[in-house]
């Protein structure tokens, strides 16, 4: 099960990654014409024009050789490991007169929904043999099951020969059975998410080979390109980087989107790739450049036609060329038995989103749920999301483009969206509203195709978007007009399907007197010939009368004043609800700092608190909050304005930047500091990096390294004891490295590596001795007398998942489990249990075990182990959710920073909320207090 073992591998390491590894900010700025780029004072932020290939593919005939005018010379990229120092810097570039736009590039994430495996498919797993699952490939077969990929492969070039397809996402199985001869190259680190870029793969190129799934176009090549590197900091110079590698005719697939203006919990609020200014300008000119650019809508359940993204969706107002593509039913499909060719709940939609393809149950390479005997043939039946939509679509264009080329023709960007859009079969309105397009059909795409003459495109030219409206509203619809062609309107009612106005002209006028949906269709016809699928505009009319109303509360813990907010939404319980927070009653963009969708939970209970997101880049200070209802297109009123005030987020404690670049510390005493970071090679490799610096080079701000390593490890456990250091890894050996001696003169010797034959989950340090449990669920008491020759003295059983935190006090170690302290020493090991409460963790404070718990009323009990008993100090209204010390002080871990106690153990004297979700816990060298989030800062108590 090598396999699976991998899985696990990897599930564990990007835990890990979400914990401690500090992700750089990257700014993007384009500067005004005539203007050159702003010189940043910060110590941590570096600045450089955006990377342009040497190379983009020469157009043909019809289409720009060279660029006239760069769009790149005016865009400059800042990076800084500092979240706050971005948030203030971005604020900077938005006021100067000078820039045309500036944001903060967004974490990107795979446009991907998982569910349950479909029962029918349950029993598959249980083979032996990889059957040929076509059968389940509903995507392949003709219309109306699928997009006719059958039909393709009878015609010369369907199967997709003379086309090359680039996927950018971050990694892919280069070694499935099912299409590793079509794949031509891995561009970057092949490192995470595999299964997901494996089944992208499946779908659009897997092999026509009798057995496991086949491609749309099993014959075409891929390149893939990694964006899980350090070579570019924005994917809009991935995606150029990309066309470097294709030609006129070829496509790019992009599966990623990231929270827009509307970000909420989970996907919510995710938007496509084009909506951030500089992937748009990078898109549009790929696609000048005669390449498709196949993009995925997301999985946002946002209406891209909404006011809030001020046309940027809009194709009258700017037109990226890419085709978008939504997320539709399939036939058979285990998400929400909706009716086929229906929009599924999550997808994105709008006027903007061209085409849908199948947003579940997609059958394809990857993941392992239908099928997983060897690490080269696993596969699922259950691909979902605008991800598993978007590669059908790309090999649908692959196919119609290779067939074209066959026939030394050439379909450009454009008129391949025109095409597939046109003849796609259309999509089902019945239930769920938002428009993404119909379903592609390859024989109708190409049949019109060759029918030059009576090849019929209906456009809608007003209005350009769909509208959400109120009871009355009367709306002019104008269609393109053709000379020589007829055209007619029909106004339909979404909800029973009928027909309530028509017109056989290029025009009607119709008053929308009813709340409810409705589809108002404008098609062409010409000698006896209609267009398949109509142009289309939703209309939603809905009233949105009553406004919701806003309150809070103060909610005073452990020093930190935010607030509680309470709602309520009169006639809008089915609507989406928004809270947005600014510094100032205007709301204005400068202002504003959250605009955030609340989750379901949230507004069922009709109350919350500011979440950790939310809060990020706010000061102590005044607030100002409204909220909105969105119900069907439009919003409702805003509510009242309410003022707060937050404080507390920085009490009692001041912050000094010591100019040091440091990222996650994970080791500190009074000789040695250990950095750790994260490398990856060979695509597939990722290492622990350890740098060990002298502390007092550090107090003295003149850091020295005195060792630089890879451990290998996936765990950032480590100890330094008789200059031994030992960093343990979930799946990995311990590694002792005989250290260097430090920087006063004394030459410096080579480091040895030693490995002991068990893998390591936890390490803990002890004068003569280290205590460790496994994944076996042991604890192995290991003797370093000797650093070369360590001993394990004697080994127990314990269930690693209860424990919370270990340490050691005297000649004893302890574990803190969530029900009690486990003590080990060489003799055996002592279980005491603490039914006071839930452990939270245990430090050790002038020798004596301090220990945090959770009681039922949710708060959080100080008491002290000793002699095998609990006194119980305190008890504090804070909610908690760990232990640690600073500065020789106790701590409590929050979930948004730290509270610092007072020696006595009954008080909070000092508050931290972090920079950010990933910024690492404090540490102290001596009695001096630091934090590293990319610079290292120094704490100080007012």
């Amino acid at each position: 099960m090598k396999k699976m073992a991998l899985m696990l591998f990897t599930a564990l390491f990007l835990s890990i990654l979400s914990a401690n590894l500090i992700f750089a900010e990257t700014i993007v700025v384009k500067m005004k014409e005539g203007t050159a780029s702003i010189a940043l004072s910060a110590k941590a932020m570096t600045e450089r024009p955006l990377s342009q290939p040497s190379r983009l593919p020469i157009s043909i005939v019809g289409f720009r050789k060279e660029m006239v005018v760069n769009p790149f010379d005016r865009v400059h990229v800042y990076e800084t490991k500092n979240a706050i120092e971005a948030k203030e810097t971005i604020r900077k570039f938005q006021k100067d007169p000078t820039v045309e736009y500036a944001y903060i590039e967004p974490h990107y994430e795979l446009a991907v929904i998982r569910h349950s495996q479909n029962p029918e498919d349950q029993a598959l797993n249980s083979s032996q043999d990889v059957k040929d699952w076509t059968s389940l490939q509903d995507h392949l077969f003709p219309s109306p099951r699928g997009v006719d990929a059958m039909f393709a492969w009878m015609v010369p070039g369907g199967t997709g020969e003379n086309v090359t397809i680039a996927d950018i996402e971050w990694g892919w199985e280069a070694r499935h059975d099912d299409y590793k001869d079509n794949l031509e190259y891995i561009y970057g680190v092949n490192s995470s998410y595999v299964d997901h870029g494996t089944a992208v793969l499946g779908v659009m190129i897997g092999a026509d080979n009798g057995f496991g799934i086949t491609g749309i176009v099993p014959k075409a090549k891929a390149v893939t390109v990694s964006v899980d590197s350090s070579k570019y900091p924005t994917v809009a110079e991935y995606i150029l980087f990309a066309a470097t590698k294709l030609e006129a005719g070829d496509v790019i697939l992009l599966e990623m989107h990231a929270g827009g203006p509307n970000k909420g919990p989970r996907q919510q609020g995710y938007v496509p790739m084009e909506y951030f200014p500089i992937n748009f300008d990078a898109i549009k000119e790929v696609t000048s450049r005669g390449i498709i650019v196949v993009e995925a809508a997301g999985n946002g359940d946002e209406n891209l036609d909404h006011p809030v993204y001020e046309r940027i969706f809009d194709r009258t107002f700017q037109d990226s060329g890419a085709i978008m593509v939504g997320a539709g039913a399939p036939p058979r499909n285990n998400y929400q038995r909706q009716e086929h060719l229906g929009r599924l709940d999550f997808s994105n939609n709008g006027s903007r989103v061209d085409v849908m393809g199948y947003g579940a149950a997609v059958t394809t390479t990857g993941y392992g749920d239908l099928y997983h005997l060897t690490e080269n043939n696993f596969y699922t039946a259950d691909f979902a999301g605008t991800s598993s939509a978007s590669p059908i679509v790309a090999g649908v264009a692959a196919s119609i483009q290779s067939m074209a080329k066959a026939t030394d023709r050439f379909i450009s960007p454009r008129e391949m969206r025109s095409l597939i859009s046109t003849s796609a079969q259309p999509q089902n309105f019945a239930a769920y509203p938002g428009t993404i397009g119909g379903l592609p059909d390859i024989r109708m795409a190409w049949e019109l195709y060759n029918l030059k003459e009576h090849r019929l495109i209906p456009e809608i030219v007003e209005p350009s978007q769909n509208q959400y409206i109120t009871a009355g509203t009367e709306i002019k619809f104008v269609g393109k007009k053709e000379e020589g062609v007829s055209c007619g309107f029909k106004v339909i009612n979404a909800v029973v399907g009928s027909i309530i106005s028509e017109s056989n002209k290029c025009s009607i006028s119709h008053k929308f007197s009813v709340n409810g949906r409705y589809i108002v269709e404008f098609n062409m016809g010409k000698d006896g010939l209609t267009a398949r699928n109509p142009a289309v505009r939703e209309i939603i009319v809905d009233e949105m009368s009553a406004a919701p109303d806003l309150s809070f509360k103060y909610l005073d813990r452990y020093s930190l004043k935010i607030p509680t907010f309470s709602f309520s939404t009169p006639n809008n319980k089915n609507g989406k609800v928004f809270i947005e927070i600014s510094q100032n009653a205007n709301f204005d963009k400068e202002g504003l700092i959250v605009n955030y969708r609340l989750a379901d939970q949230e507004v069922a209970n009709q109350a919350f608190m500011p979440h950790r997101d939310m809060m990020e880049g706010m000061r102590e200070g005044t607030y100002y909050a409204r909220m909105r209802v969105r119900s069907g297109l439009g919003d409702s009123p805003y509510s009242n304005v309410v003022e707060f005030e937050v404080s507390g987020l920085r009490d009692n404690l001041e912050i000094m930047d010591t100019s040091i670049e440091m990222n996650n510390v994970v080791y500190t005493d009074r000789d040695y500091l250990v950095e750790e970071q994260w490398t990856f090679e060979d695509k597939v490799k990722w290492d622990q990096k350890l740098t060990i610096y002298n502390s007092n080079s550090i107090l003295d701000r003149n850091p020295i390294i005195i060792g630089e390593f890879y451990t290998g490890s996936s765990n950032g456990d480590v100890e330094i004891v008789n200059n031994v250091l030992v960093s343990g890894g979930g799946l990995s050996p311990i590694s002792l490295f005989a250290t260097q001696e430090d920087y006063s003169g004394i030459p410096a010797q080579p480091y040895t590596t030693m490995f002991l034959g068990y893998s390591v989950d936890r390490l803990v340090g002890h004068s003569d001795g280290f205590y460790v449990y496994s994944n076996e669920g042991k604890i192995f008491y290991i003797s370093l007398n000797d650093p070369m020759r360590p001993k394990v003295v004697n080994e127990y059983d314990v269930n690693p998942s209860r424990i919370v935190s270990a340490g050691s006090v005297g000649d004893r170690a302890y574990f803190a489990a969530n029900d009690g302290i486990i003590f080990v020493d060489p003799s055996g090991v002592d279980f005491i249990k603490i039914s006071e409460g839930d452990v939270l963790g245990a430090t050790v404070k002038d020798k004596r075990i301090i220990i945090a718990l959770r009681t039922e009323q949710k708060e959080t009990m100080m008491g002290v182990f000793d002699n095998g008993k609990l006194s119980v100090i305190s008890k504090m209204p804070v909610l908690s959710t760990g232990l640690g010390k600073i500065a020789g002080k106790v701590r409590l871990k929050s979930s948004d920073g730290f509270m610092v106690l007072s020696d006595d153990l009954t008080r909070v004297v000092a508050t931290h909320r972090t920079a950010s979700f990933n910024t690492p816990y404090p540490f102290t060298i001596g009695d001096r207090a630091f934090l590293a989030d990319g610079i290292l800062r120094e704490y100080k108590f007012k």
